[in-house]
């Protein structure tokens, strides 16, 4: 399942994007996507509000869900227009700081300019504007996407450790090199500073998911890999830990990972196990429910009814 290429405002952050500068152009962007065969549409950072609204208006006419990484559009705002889900918790900032105007800016000015200073801001906002978000994006219906792995990632993107992490045996050599932390951190111009920042903000976007699911929201687990450090697989195990870390239980966290994952993307053949549905399944040897990190104690991988041992499938992707 794929949503294809991303719809994003001119300039566009990637060059594989469809840049879109006006309504009209927004709607046709969707059409393109259909009509190349996409499971879902999804939004980039440059889509403002008038252009959101087109989009998602032009979805909908297809049965399609809009996924929205947000940069100049709110998290409320883009819950209002429709979309179905948000990811990385973008937006969130814009629509509980008192100083949405320099975010926006910030955004404005580049993708890392915007991302850096949105993720700087988590850790001076306010508890009780938190909330308010959180429950107006409860009401609207919205998935929350958050990849926790990610914002810890980043947070912790200049410690050495990370780059020992046993993991990184299963990613290519020639992955890792394309990856290039030093590099990135350097490109993008991220100090100390930055870093200490964004550990900071940690215990806010923690706090933030508890109040979006005590509110009734709905959560799925995703990781954006194959981003910087984030390993397909290895991620998603990673990014159900820290959903519990920030206060979701083991049974939750399980439940964003697998159906309310098949139902963000319409498919009802995935993410249970009930006669009819798809053969995909892990078999463990310990309980998450115990402990969520029980899910790497993999004995055997079933896929598409066909049973395989968890050794003998292991390998460099």
């Amino acid at each position: 399942y794929a949503a294809g290429a991303m719809i994003d405002g001119l300039p566009a952050t990637f060059p594989d994007a469809i840049g879109v500068n006006n309504e009209d152009e927004a709607r046709k962007g969707a059409d393109r996507l259909v009509s190349a065969g996409a499971d879902f549409v999804k939004v980039y950072t440059r889509i403002d509000p008038p252009l959101l609204r087109a989009i998602v208006e032009e979805a909908r006419v297809f049965d399609l869900g809009v996924s929205a990484h947000l940069g100049l559009t709110d998290a409320v705002t883009a819950a209002k227009a429709g979309v179905a889900s948000i990811e990385h918790l973008t937006g969130v900032p814009e629509a509980a700081s008192p100083n949405a105007k320099s975010l926006f800016g910030a955004h404005y000015r580049g993708f890392f300019p915007g991302w850096t200073a949105s993720e700087r801001s988590w850790a001076g906002l306010d508890s009780a504007a938190l909330a308010r978000v959180a429950n107006r994006l409860a009401e609207g219906k919205i998935t929350l996407v958050p990849t926790l792995v990610l914002h810890e990632t980043l947070s912790r993107l200049n410690e050495p450790g990370l780059l020992r992490d046993p993991a990184l045996q299963d990613v290519p050599e020639a992955e890792r090199k394309e990856w290039d932390v030093q590099g990135l951190i350097a490109r993008i111009g991220w100090t100390e500073t930055d870093f200490e920042a964004f550990q900071k903000s940690r215990a806010n976007q923690d706090l933030f998911i508890r109040q979006f699911a005590a509110a009734g929201g709905r959560l799925a687990a995703g990781t954006d890999a194959a981003g910087p450090m984030l390993i397909p697989g290895y991620s998603e195990h990673r990014e159900m830990e820290l959903l519990v870390r920030a206060g979701l239980t083991p049974r939750e966290a399980l439940r964003a990972a697998t159906r309310n994952a098949a139902v963000l993307i319409g498919v009802d053949s995935l993410g249970l196990l009930a006669p009819g549905k798809v053969a995909d399944l892990l078999v463990l040897s310990r309980d998450p429910l115990v402990d969520i990190r029980n899910t790497r104690a993999i004995t055997s991988v079933m896929a598409r009814g066909y049973l395989l041992d968890a050794d003998s499938i292991r390998a460099t992707w």
